[in-house]
C-alpha cells in the first residue's frame, strides 16, 4: 500500500536513517501518488497539532511518547482528543459534537490541497515547546527531501490558517492558550485577550489582524473563507479569491463580502466597515445590500439581531412588507439561500406578506446548507406562518398535497415536503413527507395531522422530528394529534390511529445536496400549476433540530427580533 510505504519512509527521514535510494523512492511517491501525498500531509498536520497542544508541558519525552502512540492510532479521533486533554488539563473537556468532522475534514482537505512544494518545506518547521517567545523555530536535525526542479506543482488555497502574531497572555483558541505557529481549522473560536492582538495568515497570503477583546470564529477556510466576528475588530488584507468563493465575514447584524480588497470591520452595538482599497458588499439582517468603495465607511445593525430561537434557523424568510422578485434568507447560518419568484409578472406584496397563486418561489442555488445541517444533526423543524386561500381547500382531491415548502427534485423525489391536504384525506390536514434511510424517495409513509386544521385565516403550522424519530405537529403553537399515512388512497386501513406523537423508522441521511428549496410549487417547469399552494405567506423557517414546545410558542408569536 503506497500510503503505508510513504509513512515508513517518512519515519526513516525523521530519524535521519534514510538512504539515497529510499529518499528517491519517497520523493517519487510524493510526486506521483495522491494517496501517499494524502497520508504524509495528514501525518505532518498531526505533528503540528501535537506540538501545539503540548506547549505547556516540558521535555521531549512527552512528544516522543505521543508520536509513538500516534503511529499505532493515526486514525483515532479519541487520540486527538486525548492530546488536547493532556496538553492542558485545566481546559480538558468533552470534545465538541462536531470535532470529529472538523478533524476529518481538515485532514481530507489538506491531503487534496497540499502539494509537494508545500509538504516538504513544512517538514522542517515546528513550534519549539520550550521557546519562551513562541516563535517558529527551525529544527536542523530533521532532514528534508530535495525536490526535482522540473516537477510541476499545482497549488490551490490550502484549508489551513496559521497564527503568525500573538501578544498578551490570555488569548485562546477553542479555550487553549496559543502562541504563534498554531494551526487553525474550521469551527475554531479565536478569543483575543484584553490588551492583546492576533494576526491570522492564510495560505494564499490573506491576513486578518484581530484587535484586543475580539472573538472570531473560523466557519470555513476552503473553498472560500467564511469568518464570524462576534465582537471586537479585525483588519483584513484580502488576496484575490477563487471565482465564486469570496471572503465573507458574518456579524450579528449582517455580512461583509470582499474579493481582493483591504478593509476593517468592527462589531459593537452595530457593525461598522471602513474600506481602504477595493470594494466590499454589505448585507444587513433582512437582505438589503450596499457596496462601499475605497475611502468609504458604512454601518449596519439598527434592525437588531435575531431573537432566539430564530437565530438558529438554517434558512429564514420574512415575507411581510417585501418588494421585488426576490426574498432574502435572513438566517445567520452559512451562505444566504435567497428565493426568487418563478412568475415575475406582478408579485402581490402587502404589509402582511406575499400572496402566491399557480407559481411559487425557488432558491437561487442548491440548498446544500439545509441538507448538510439536517443530515449532521438527524433532526428537523419546519415552520410556516400562512393564510390559506379558500381555493386551496376546494381543489380536486387528487391534486394534493399542496406544496407549502420543501426540498424537492420534482413531483416524485424529495428530501422533505410540508404540504396541505392528502389524497383521500380532508383538504385541511397538514402533511409531512420526509425522506429517511427507511423511507422512499417520495418520503412515504408520511405523517399527517389527524384533523383538518387548515382554514382560510392566518395560522402557523410546525412539524418537528427528533433524533429518535419522534414526530409532532403544532398548529398555532399548540401540539395536535398526528398519524402515519402508509397508503394515501385508503382513508381507513392506510392510516394509524390518532396519537399525540408517532415514531417513524429510519434516520435523516444522504439527502441530495443539489436539490433546491421550493415554496408554494414544484421546481420543475412542467409541474407549474400542479399541486400549487394558494394563499399568503408570512414567515417560513427551517431548523436542523427539533424545537421545544416553548420555542414553538415563540415562533408562533412571529417576533423575529
Amino acid at each position: 500500500m503506497s500510503s503505508q510505504r510513504a509513512l515508513e519512509l517518512k519515519a526513516l527521514a525523521d530519524s535521519g536513517d534514510i538512504d539515497d535510494a529510499q529518499r528517491s523512492e519517497l520523493e517519487r511517491l510524493l510526486r506521483d501518488d495522491a494517496e501517499a501525498r494524502a497520508a504524509v500531509a495528514d501525518d505532518l498536520l498531526v505533528d503540528r497539532l501535537l506540538r501545539y497542544r503540548a506547549e505547556s508541558l516540558t521535555g521531549d519525552a512527552f512528544l516522543i511518547g505521543l508520536q509513538a502512540r500516534r503511529a499505532a492510532e493515526r486514525s483515532s479521533t479519541s487520540f486527538i482528543r486525548a492530546v488536547r486533554a493532556q496538553a492542558d488539563p485545566h481546559h480538558a473537556r468533552p470534545a465538541p459534537r462536531r470535532f470529529r468532522g472538523r478533524w476529518l475534514a481538515l485532514a481530507a482537505s489538506a491531503a487534496a490541497a497540499l502539494a509537494v512544494a508545500v509538504i516538504l518545506p513544512e517538514w522542517s518547521r515546528s513550534v519549539d515547546p520550550r521557546s519562551g517567545d513562541g516563535a517558529v523555530a527551525t529544527t536542523p536535525t530533521v532532514p528534508t527531501v530535495p525536490m526535482t526542479p522540473s516537477t510541476p506543482t499545482i497549488l490551490n488555497v490550502t484549508p489551513i490558517a496559521e497564527l503568525t502574531v500573538a501578544t498578551a497572555s490570555g488569548t485562546t483558541l477553542d479555550g487553549v492558550p496559543l502562541r504563534p505557529g498554531a494551526i487553525l481549522a474550521a469551527d475554531m473560536l479565536l478569543a483575543v485577550a484584553e490588551g492583546g492582538g492576533a494576526t491570522l495568515r492564510f495560505a494564499d497570503g490573506t491576513t486578518t489582524a484581530c484587535s484586543e477583546s475580539t472573538q472570531l470564529r473560523i466557519e470555513r477556510i476552503a473553498p472560500g473563507k467564511s469568518l464570524r466576528l462576534e465582537s471586537g475588530s479585525c483588519a483584513c488584507a484580502v488576496r484575490p479569491q477563487p471565482a465564486g468563493h469570496p471572503l465573507v465575514i458574518r456579524t450579528p447584524h449582517g455580512s461583509v463580502t470582499a474579493i481582493g480588497t483591504s478593509f476593517t470591520v468592527s462589531v459593537g452595538a452595530s457593525t461598522r466597515v471602513s474600506v481602504a482599497a477595493g470594494v466590499v458588499r454589505l448585507r444587513d439582517a433582512i437582505g438589503t445590500e450596499q457596496e462601499v468603495a475605497a475611502g468609504g465607511t458604512a454601518e449596519i445593525g439598527a434592525i437588531g439581531a435575531l431573537a432566539p430561537p430564530w437565530d438558529r434557523a438554517v434558512v429564514l424568510y420574512d415575507f411581510r412588507g417585501g418588494t421585488g422578485d426576490r426574498v432574502a434568507d435572513q438566517s445567520t447560518r452559512g451562505e444566504p439561500l435567497d428565493l426568487r419568484l418563478v412568475d415575475v409578472g406582478a408579485p402581490a406584496w402587502t404589509a402582511a406578506g406575499l400572496a402566491i397563486g399557480m407559481h411559487g418561489l425557488v432558491s437561487e442555488t442548491p440548498a446544500r446548507k439545509v441538507a448538510e445541517a439536517c443530515c449532521a444533526s438527524g433532526e428537523l423543524t419546519v415552520f410556516a406562518s400562512l393564510s390559506p386561500d379558500p381555493a386551496t381547500l376546494a381543489s380536486d382531491p387528487k391534486d394534493y398535497p399542496k406544496r407549502i415548502v420543501g426540498l424537492t427534485g420534482d413531483l416524485s423525489t424529495r428530501s422533505f415536503l410540508l404540504g396541505q391536504g392528502n389524497f383521500a384525506d380532508p383538504t385541511g390536514v397538514f402533511d409531512m413527507r420526509l425522506r429517511t434511510s427507511a423511507n422512499t424517495d417520495r418520503g412515504k409513509p408520511s405523517v399527517s395531522t389527524a384533523e383538518a386544521h387548515a382554514q382560510p385565516r392566518r395560522l402557523s403550522v410546525a412539524y418537528t422530528r427528533d433524533g429518535d424519530g419522534r414526530s409532532h405537529f403544532y398548529v398555532d403553537g399548540e401540539r395536535v394529534d398526528v398519524r402515519i399515512v402508509w397508503d394515501d388512497s385508503d382513508p381507513t386501513a392506510g392510516r394509524s390511529d390518532p396519537a399525540a406523537s408517532v415514531t417513524t423508522v429510519g434516520r435523516i441521511a444522504d439527502w441530495d445536496r443539489d436539490m433546491l428549496l421550493t415554496v408554494g410549487a414544484e421546481r420543475d417547469a412542467d409541474a407549474h400549476g400542479q399541486r400549487s399552494w394558494i394563499g399568503t405567506l408570512h414567515v417560513i423557517a427551517v431548523f436542523d433540530r427539533s424545537l421545544t414546545p416553548a420555542e414553538l410558542q415563540t415562533l408562533h408569536r412571529e417576533r423575529l427580533r
